[in-house]
């Protein structure tokens, strides 16, 4: 106890003066140091492209893609994440290792500029340390400024504008929507993973980048503004957030209960209320507009400590029956999420195929409380098929074009990935990917830990 309250001591006495960097540049920082040493050590050159831009030449595309893949909570929080922290350190606790971050934008900036990238906890401790400086000392722009312009992009790229004029050919400035998630997807393993050499993993990622920049953003409209959409291949989900919410209340009892006592018959009652299953109803329709006829409703039921239910209700019977959908996809938070297969899209309205409808009927996502989630088959994506696994190569007019899966298309592990070997594209007719009552035959497929 005493050495950590040494150790603590002298890291205050000897902070930097991070106040200064509210009107200068840094001129070199701590991991580009530590990496032309690594070089050295090697015998290696290392050439560092790096060249300041300010915040108001950044794309905001960009800045906003960052945001919602290191940190999204930015301007919330005071320079930690305490929920992230808190699982961070628990997780690590056992093994005095830091094998899990939790890091925030500010304190990732901290110890790029000051500290070496060991995992530990007492680098980790140094780091809140500094993280809680740097925001007391910096307004958020300027903190979000100069960890775009120090975070690195590359062997040897450092900063967003050498980051986009080596992988993209353009400035900071130019940078589109699809290449800012490209290039906020690689930001966890920069030297693993190039936004010029797309695998499964990083399409994937960037997908999840592209949906929280597009959600809430005025940009579900957009889904109003898509074709018919005959060509495309996908699910739609049947979720509503709000019953993917109340799931948690198995594992927050204490704390929707905590005006009763433990034990006793309120408490009883209080939990019961808490526990039972809780429905969302979708209507179904025979046409795509709200006065067609009803084709009678789906029931997504969240039951807490069983997960999400869906039912199918005729318009006719009182009965429910219960369906399993055709995908099961986890969310960066708390899931998993329902997909059903649609087979096209008219603006909000997905129609939807037969079985456990008697025929195929129209939903509409505006009845998922404005939060829809709509899953295509894209380019990288990883899929399990009747005859294997396949990656996406492209989507052409009524047909897919795939390669079988490599070992290098899920790399995990540190290092660098195996090389692809030579492999021979096949064309698959879109056709081939649905069953008799036209859902999809195929899954998406992941690998746990990755």
């Amino acid at each position: 106890m005493l050495a950590a309250a040494g150790i603590l001591g002298y890291w205050f006495v000897t902070l930097p003066d991070v106040a200064g960097l509210a009107e200068s540049n840094p001129t070199t920082t701590a991991l580009i140091e530590a990496r032309r040493a690594a070089a050295v050590e090697k015998g290696l050159p290392l050439g560092v492209s790096w060249a300041w831009t300010p915040l108001a030449r950044i794309a905001p595309n960009l800045q906003k893609a960052v945001l919602m893949s290191e940190d999204a909570s930015f301007y919330q929080h005071q320079g930690f994440d305490w929920d992230g922290l808190k699982e961070a350190f628990s997780k690590n606790w056992e093994t005095g290792k830091l094998q899990r971050g939790g890091s925030t934008i500010t304190q990732q900036l901290a110890k790029n500029l000051y500290l070496s990238s060991d995992k530990t906890l007492l680098r980790k401790a140094h780091e809140v340390l500094l993280a809680w400086e740097l925001e007391r000392r910096l307004p958020k722009q300027r903190i979000l400024e100069l960890y775009l312009n120090v975070a690195e992009w590359g062997h040897g790229i450092f900063g967003v504008e050498a980051a986009a004029r080596h992988h993209f050919g353009k400035s900071a400035a130019e940078l589109t929507e699809d290449e800012a998630a490209l290039l906020a997807a690689v930001l966890p393993a920069p030297r693993r993973y190039d936004p010029l050499q797309v695998t499964p993993y990083l399409a994937r990622r960037q997908q999840h980048i592209l949906y929280w920049m597009r959600r809430g953003n005025g940009r579900a409209s957009a889904l109003a503004q898509r074709p018919s959409g005959r060509d495309e291949v996908g699910w739609v989900g049947l979720y509503n957030a709000a019953l993917v919410e109340w799931l948690e209340n198995e594992n927050r009892l204490n704390d929707l209960c905590l005006h009763t006592t433990a034990g006793t018959t309120e408490w009883h009652e209080c939990r019961d209320d808490k526990m039972k299953p809780k429905q969302y109803v979708l209507p179904l329709r025979s046409a795509p507009n709200e006065t067609a006829t009803s084709e009678g409703a789906l029931l997504i039921v969240a039951v807490p400590g069983q997960g999400l239910r869906s039912y199918y209700r005729s318009a006719r019977a009182g009965t429910a029956t219960e369906f399993v959908p055709d995908l099961f996809d986890a969310d960066w938070g708390y899931g998993p999420y329902f997909h059903q297969t649609f087979l096209e899209r008219r603006g909000t309205w997905f129609l939807l195929p037969a079985a456990p409808l008697p025929k195929p009927a129209w939903v509409d996502v505006r009845e998922f409380a404005g939060d829809p989630q709509v899953r295509l088959l894209g380019i990288g994506e990883i899929i399990s098929t009747p005859t294997g696994d396949v990656v996406v190569l492209g989507i052409e007019r009524g047909i897919l074009r795939v390669r079988p899966e490599q070992n290098a298309d899920m790399w995990c592990e540190e290092g660098e990935p195996p090389p692809l070997q030579p492999s021979e594209e096949v064309r698959v007719p879109v056709d081939e990917l649905y069953g008799p009552t036209r859902h999809l035959l195929v899954r998406v497929k992941y690998t746990r830990g990755c």
